[in-house]
C-alpha cells in the first residue's frame, strides 16, 4: 500500500487515486499556466540569443508573473 500521494520505484512514479482525482479536476485551471510558463521561458531563451527584446511586457498570458499579479 502506498502511504504518500506520490511514491517514484525505480524511475516510476505511483500516485494515489485520489491525488490523481485531484490532479483531473485542476488541470482545466492548470493548462493556461502552463501554457504561459513554456512561452515565457522559450520568450528568454530567444531574449538571451538577440532575437527579441522586452516581450515578457508586451505579452498577456505571462504579465502577472511580473507585476506579481498572481
Amino acid at each position: 500500500m502506498i502511504d504518500q500521494p506520490v511514491h517514484v520505484i525505480n524511475g516510476s512514479a505511483r500516485i494515489t487515486y485520489d491525488e490523481l482525482r485531484k490532479l483531473l479536476k485542476d488541470l482545466p485551471k492548470m493548462t493556461p499556466e502552463i501554457k504561459a510558463c513554456d512561452a515565457y521561458r522559450k520568450c528568454t531563451h530567444d531574449r538571451a540569443e538577440g532575437k527579441v527584446k522586452h516581450c515578457y511586457i508586451n505579452d498577456r498570458r505571462w504579465r502577472k508573473y511580473i507585476d506579481g499579479g498572481w
